[in-house]
């Protein structure tokens, strides 16, 4: 495992990357938690499929690169962090406490006050209910924003995997519009 710069802990965003169960790469925003030298998600019981994905290959990156909010700026180097993944879903009530706590620890302005209501809490049951994934550092590439990545990130398709131009036919789509069989709501 390797040590988190003290840079990166100031995020308020990061990009969770998994692989899809065809092995394409698939990236969520996310607020990262850090500690025990570790970064950490949760995701939304209701919403798992980021959980789901780290669990059949827990192989995952995560991206910092948007400083906004963060007290950082754009001259601090994007950083890729690849490592290992755990996912915590068996217990739901102790993975809802810990994502109360860290929303009443990040100071956001009210929660606690809605959390002490019974039917605030009843109606944020689904929201605050949580699949937690646990990353642990193995490898870390960092670089300036002027410049292309390292070349060890630089990846390619082969020509037969890469897609042609697209110009849209807005005919077809109108057709199948006229054609579609129930009206918007």
């Amino acid at each position: 495992m390797i040590e988190l710069p003290p840079p990166i802990e100031a995020y308020k965003v990061a990009e969770l990357i998994t692989l899809t169960r065809c092995g394409s790469p698939i990236c969520w925003p996310m607020a990262p938690y850090f500690g025990d030298g570790k970064i950490a998600f949760a995701t939304g019981y209701v919403y798992p499929s980021k959980a789901l994905n780290a669990k059949r290959n827990p192989r995952v990156a995560v991206l910092f690169s948007d400083p906004t909010a963060s007290g950082r700026n754009d001259s601090d180097p994007i950083t890729l962090v690849q490592g290992t993944a755990v996912v915590s879903d068996e217990d739901l009530q102790h993975n809802t406490e810990r994502y109360v706590d860290r929303l009443q620890a990040s100071g956001m302005a009210g929660i606690g006050v809605m959390l002490r209501v019974p039917l605030t809490r009843s109606l944020l049951v689904g929201y605050l209910c949580r699949i937690w994934i646990d990353v642990s550092p193995q490898q870390m590439v960092a670089w300036q924003r002027e410049g292309p990545p390292p070349p060890e990130l630089i990846a390619f398709r082969p020509v037969e995997f890469t897609p042609g131009p697209v110009s849209p036919d807005f005919g077809k789509v109108r057709d199948w519009l006229l054609r579609y069989p129930r009206p918007p709501s």
